[in-house]
């Protein structure tokens, strides 16, 4: 999802948090003390599961570009004459 038009990025980090903040009170209104702590941990979980996913990505997507700037593909003669062996 590279939308620039992602709704989280019309929102600073500030009041993200602020969001959080705000839902994190109104579910504590409604909910008791075993819900709270099954429905928090469930969105941690929820929240270390992506930020995994995007850790891999990137660190694929790094690795990817960085092989990618370091492989030319062409025939043997158009890589000895850029000075490739191999």
């Amino acid at each position: 999802m590279n939308d620039n038009n992602f709704f989280l990025c019309s929102v600073s980090g500030k009041e993200l948090s602020v969001i959080a903040g705000l839902l994190a009170a109104a579910s504590a209104e409604v909910l008791d003390i075993d819900e709270l702590n099954v429905l928090g941990n469930f969105i941690t979980a929820i929240g270390a599961c992506m930020l995994t996913i995007a850790a891999a990505d990137q660190s694929c997507a790094a690795i990817n570009s960085a092989s990618g700037s370091n492989n030319k593909s062409g025939t043997a003669d158009e890589n000895a004459a850029d000075g490739i062996i191999g």
